[in-house]
């Protein structure tokens, strides 16, 4: 077994509890969302999700890197909004060291996984057109991001 994957870690972990066997090729939905309400309220004009699909093997793959990455620009958690905002664990980061990190994260994810996907929506638009547009009575609508969610794993669905 390659050494990769023989190295436990949580996607392998995933793929036993689910397929009672490891499968190094197997695709998984994997969505990691950091839902802190960045977009959904006040004046900001937008909300968007991204979400990324791939093999075990892939995410095992992507974790390393990760891994290393944290380690080497010394953070714990990305939090978007604290890194664009330089708060938190991003206070006092330098231009220059905040564009090395996001030049390390897209090289780590370029050609990493087998799809992403990316969705964006105006707020104003949302609140005319999906909430206060024509439906019918007691129809329940989803939420900002439910209607980010349905429409990545819709995306995900029409690829596999």
């Amino acid at each position: 077994m390659n050494a990769l994957i023989r190295r436990q870690d949580f996607v392998s972990e995933l793929c036993l509890a689910l397929a009672h066997r490891l499968e190094p090729e197997r695709q998984f939905l994997i969505l990691t969302a950091y839902l802190d309400e960045s977009g959904t309220h006040g004046d900001s004009p937008v909300t968007v999700m991204a979400g990324a699909l791939g093999t075990v093997r892939q995410w095992s793959r992507f974790q390393k890197i990760f891994d290393r990455l944290k380690r080497d620009h010394q953070f714990e958690t990305f939090h978007s909004k604290e890194f664009v905002q330089r708060t938190g664990r991003f206070s006092g980061w330098s231009p220059e060291r905040c564009i090395a990190l996001l030049k390390d994260l897209a090289i780590s994810t370029e050609g990493t996984f087998t799809d992403g996907v990316v969705m964006i929506f105006e707020n104003a638009a949302y609140e005319e057109e999906y909430r206060n547009g024509d439906k019918p009575r007691r129809l329940i609508l989803d939420s900002k991001y439910g209607l980010c969610f349905r429409q990545c794993l819709y995306y995900f669905m029409l690829q596999a």
